[in-house]
């Protein structure tokens, strides 16, 4: 066969792939449920949406030239999300209003899952990744916590009230109306950036709480703002403290400072040098530690892993420094800080904005704290184990950091055993939901389920096995929380 042949075949066989994939979509809805999917806000509104305008030009800006050029998550992803959504909830889960002002809306109320439907939540979730500035990290982070959240569903509502694709609460809503509505709060620098860029998000406002349920599940753009404001509400929590001193230095240290090096050492020039690079390295940050290895004046080995100045402190007199074989360095206590990020941004989802402050600087101390407490040298601990990892430099792996995080979780969030258990827990479930339908190597079960839903909907067996091999070739499913 010569090449041209081939790749005038290869070709062939992608456009049928491409082919067969839209294939997918749900084919056998009633009139009334594709009406019901019509009446979405974004479904047939792409041209209104108004990037970076400007005063003098009246023109809306086109979104697919805006987006041509941002590396986004493949449509055929959203409507995988969809699919396994549609699998979950049961009819008495969804809601429906005939239109945004309607305070109780109808259940079971069905949507199609057709072209127009991904279409409106793709192009919301993308206009909005826009708007927030959220790269492809950032979009993934969001993307599998809808998909464990709501399955993609936009008009989904739990028992609990939650709603829409990121379920969010009345109370969520309200608190993020009172950030947006006060240049006081801390936050409202986010509404600002998001304001400069895309004016039109302002029309995206839930003013009033009654109509929350129908608001959010009519317009995507609607729940899909207050998703991306909360998440980037506690992506700048989380990063500012990690970035930041620790603060952790207890009272009785007081206005007390380390000797300078004219006073201290008096062993010679080399633990001069010694000490002044020592104090060169101070103070030390809450995402790093420092390492000591060397030996005291009574000439005892020196193995320490500093988790904080104080504690260094207490300990620099009896260093020696005219050791020639002292070597006192940073190492960094994260191998992944997104991962990290990551991390708390959904425990901070599911349990409350103060996971991403004092409860994350208090979990943090907490680590620095149990990895500093020495360790035998055959020690099996799980404490020992994390502690070789930072000691040797390359920092705490996101699987043990997760580890440790989790059951901190577990053992001091504010709540009855039930409650910290589904904190502690929710990473973990994310991953999960992720693996069904982007990893189906590991879960046949949910294949055979999903082989079984496309028969249903009139999709033949080939077609169904290409797009779930297209969309665990092309979805995002990179192991990259810490959970394997």
């Amino acid at each position: 066969m010569n090449i041209a042949l081939s790749f005038i075949l290869f070709f062939s066989f992608l456009a049928e792939s491409e082919s067969k994939i839209e294939d997918i979509y749900q084919k056998n809805c009633t009139e009334e449920q594709r009406e019901r999917t019509l009446s979405l806000s974004s479904s047939t509104t792409q041209a209104d949406f108004c990037f970076e305008c400007k005063q003098t030009d009246t023109t809306l800006n086109n979104v697919e030239e805006i987006l041509k050029n941002v590396d986004s998550i493949p449509k055929k992803c959203f409507l995988a999300m969809a699919i396994k959504g549609n699998r979950i909830f049961k009819s008495f889960q969804y809601n429906f209003c005939k239109n945004e002002q309607t305070r109780r809306p109808s259940k079971k109320q069905y949507l199609c899952m057709n072209e127009d439907y991904i279409n409106s939540i793709f192009k919301a979730f993308n206009e909005m990744s826009y708007c927030f500035q959220f790269d492809k990290k950032k979009q993934e982070t969001l993307f599998h916590l809808i998909n464990h959240e709501s399955g993609g569903i936009l008009n989904v509502r739990s028992s609990t009230g939650a709603r829409c694709l990121g379920q969010i609460t009345g109370d969520y809503v309200e608190t993020i109306n009172e950030i947006i509505g006060n240049s006081e709060y801390k936050h409202y620098n986010i509404w600002q950036e998001v304001l400069s860029r895309c004016p039109e998000v302002e029309n995206f406002k839930i003013e009033e709480l009654r109509y929350l349920n129908c608001q959010s599940m009519l317009n995507p753009h609607k729940c899909l703002m207050y998703t991306f404001f909360g998440l980037q509400k506690s992506y700048k929590n989380i990063e500012e403290r990690l970035n930041s001193e620790p603060g952790f230095k207890p009272k009785h240290i007081g206005n007390k400072e380390f000797k300078s090096s004219d006073s201290f050492p008096s062993q010679g020039d080399l633990a001069r040098r010694k000490y002044e690079n020592f104090l060169s390295l101070l103070p030390i940050d809450r995402k790093e530690m420092l390492t000591v290895k060397g030996r005291k004046v009574n000439g005892q080995k020196i193995n320490w892993l500093i988790w904080d100045d104080s504690e260094i402190y207490g300990l620099y007199r009896e260093i020696d420094w005219s050791d020639e074989t002292l070597e006192i360095q940073k190492v960094p206590l994260f191998e992944r800080e997104e991962d990290i990020k990551t991390m708390f941004v959904y425990w901070s989802h599911n349990g409350g904005h103060s996971l991403s402050r004092d409860f994350f600087i208090l979990s943090v101390k907490d680590l620095k704290q149990e990895l500093a407490k020495i360790c035998h040298e055959d020690s099996k601990e799980f404490r020992c184990k994390m502690r070789n990892q930072v000691q040797e430099g390359q920092g705490l792996s996101s699987v043990l950091a997760h580890e440790f995080f989790r059951e901190d979780i577990f053992k001091n969030y504010d709540g009855d055993k039930v409650r910290r258990s589904e904190v502690a827990d929710y990473v973990s479930k994310i991953v999960e939901s992720r693996d069904i339908v982007f990893d189906t190597d590991n879960s046949n079960n949910y294949l055979k389920k999903m082989l079984r839903y496309h028969k249903a909907n009139e999709t033949d067996e080939e077609t169904a096995r290409l797009f779930q091999k297209d969309v665990d070739e092309n979805c995002p499913k990179r192991k990259d929380i810490g959970v394997e």
